[in-house]
């Protein structure tokens, strides 16, 4: 049985922002850059599906494997999924469109190294999404990473507390 770690990222904007083309295209330009970091083997997400289903649509022509930029075509490809495929859109964006959600797969655990990849996605959300954006991580791989650096953190600093009584006795 195989087994994944995932962190779970979720963005909040404003009512219906997760229906608009321009914020389609933030969220892609995150999942990219969260790509390229060390212990992330893959990212899924609304923009991957739009992505997913305008290749689809194209007959799988390596052109058509990305977000659609005309505006009219990306409103018919998120309305389809909508209406056509129930289910796909609201398991990753709330009913609003206020909110969406970034899967984020990891190769392996290591919470150092989950705590680094969380400060610069935290860096690259403030660079690619406008003021306002507001996000958090969840999940249980998340919760066990933050959980195992804080009792790292407070056992190195009893071992060091019980040394420096030593040496002062």
């Amino acid at each position: 049985i195989a087994t994944s770690d995932t962190l779970d990222l979720v963005i909040s904007m404003q009512e219906k922002s997760f229906s608009k083309l321009q914020n389609i295209e933030y969220l892609n330009n995150l999942e990219k850059k969260v790509n390229t970091l060390q212990l992330v083997s893959k990212t899924s997400s609304i923009g991957k599906i739009i992505k997913d289903t305008n290749y689809f649509l194209h007959k799988n022509n390596e052109k058509y494997n990305r977000i659609p930029k005309n505006k009219t075509i990306f409103n018919q490809i998120f309305s389809y999924l909508e209406k056509k495929s129930k289910g796909t859109v609201t398991s990753w964006n709330t009913e609003t469109h206020k909110t969406t959600r970034i899967f984020i797969e990891l190769k392996e655990f290591s919470s150092k190294q989950i705590e680094d990849h969380i400060e610069k996605i935290k860096t690259y959300i403030k660079d690619i999404f406008p003021a306002g954006t507001t996000y958090f991580f969840s999940g249980s791989t998340y919760q066990m990473a933050m959980m195992n650096q804080y009792i790292t953190r407070g056992l190195v600093r009893s071992v060091l507390t019980a040394l420096l009584m030593i040496t002062i006795i």
